[in-house]
């Protein structure tokens, strides 16, 4: 157990969980990460225990996602001395937690913070080990409306042509357009927001719906800081307008308003009602309101005859975002089937 202070921004892709990293980097006690993929890439719960061997390629990786870029590789010696310094007098094996809790705080340190931040969305998924290991861990969930979801990732391909500073891979973009599909994403946004379910009466974990924090940036983010117990700042929500999957980025700071409710007008009738559909349940609990809307029969014929043979396309293009592709799917579907 690690009894230090820690948030994990958790969510399902696209629900803000960089804006929320950004604004919290901005304050003096926080140090915001990279999304790192610990889980799922790095680490599974099913291997508890790692191996020196390992545990050096493992923080190689994360030393490398944190320092340069996600989707980046690094060279097999760079970070080679600091990798040795982590450890030293470590024994092994060694629990994966307790890996990534080390190299969490010393970045966090050598940073010249004493609060880590990290927000990989797919954590959410985790919870229960997070919670167990980080005895004073501290859970933002961010909730979006899923139609939004379901627009920001039909475009976040074209990330490659609205990113100015930083890189976005081809082979990224490339993966990320075969990932979309209105069925895959509903599911995937369903599975999210029913796996949080569990833990809303725990008071370290707060939801926070993404179109309050757009509308009203400064009281949310007094909140989250109270629920941090840490003093909110005044150049917190001096962010970057960056990160939108429809708008370009731009150099100007502040909460970019324009980034809700989009969907209205750039989704067809027949993602709106297939995303509904599949979560018109959830979307109440959360108090999103279904849209009456129709549907072209022949594309909705398209969209199912597509799914199975698409799904299993973006399977085999994410087999190196996860050590086990098949863990990952399997902790998913037993959200979706509860």
């Amino acid at each position: 157990m690690d009894d230090r202070k820690i948030v994990f921004i958790v969510g399902s892709s696209r629900s803000g969980t960089t804006l929320m990293a950004h604004i919290l980097n901005n304050h003096s006690e926080v140090y915001s990460f990279n999304e790192l993929h610990f889980f799922e890439k790095l680490w599974i719960p099913d291997y508890q225990l790692i191996d020196e061997s390992d545990a050096v390629k493992i923080l190689h990786r994360l030393f490398c996602s944190a320092r340069i870029h996600p989707y980046k590789n690094c060279s097999k010696n760079m970070f080679e001395s600091e990798i040795d310094l982590l450890l030293m007098n470590k024994k092994f094996p060694i629990y994966g937690l307790e890996l990534f809790s080390t190299f969490l705080f010393y970045e966090t340190e050598k940073n010249g913070k004493n609060i880590p931040c990290e927000q990989t969305p797919r954590n959410l998924f985790y919870l229960m080990y997070i919670l167990n290991y980080f005895k004073n861990a501290k859970i933002i969930c961010m909730v979006r409306d899923p139609r939004d979801v379901l627009l920001s990732q039909k475009l976040k391909w074209k990330r490659i042509f609205k990113s100015k500073k930083e890189p976005y891979p081809i082979s990224e973009a490339i993966r990320n357009w075969i990932n979309y599909h209105p069925i895959t994403i509903s599911l995937l946004w369903k599975a999210s927001v029913k796996s949080i379910l569990p833990y809303l009466s725990d008071n370290r974990v707060l939801v926070v719906k993404f179109e309050d924090l757009i509308n009203r940036p400064e009281d949310v983010v007094k909140g989250v800081c109270k629920f941090l117990c840490i003093n909110y700042e005044n150049n917190m929500l001096d962010v970057p307008y960056a990160f939108s999957s429809i708008y370009e980025d731009e150099n100007r700071k502040g909460i970019d308003k324009r980034r809700s409710g989009n969907w209205i007008n750039r989704l067809s009738s027949t993602e709106i009602f297939i995303i509904q559909k599949i979560n018109n349940n959830m979307m109440e609990k959360f108090d999103y309101r279904v849209k009456n809307v129709g549907f072209n029969p022949l594309l909705l014929v398209y969209y199912v005859l597509t799914f199975i043979p698409k799904a299993l396309l973006a399977i085999f293009f994410n087999l190196k975002q996860n050590k086990n592709v098949f863990h990952s799917l399997h902790k998913r579907l037993i959200h979706l089937l509860k």
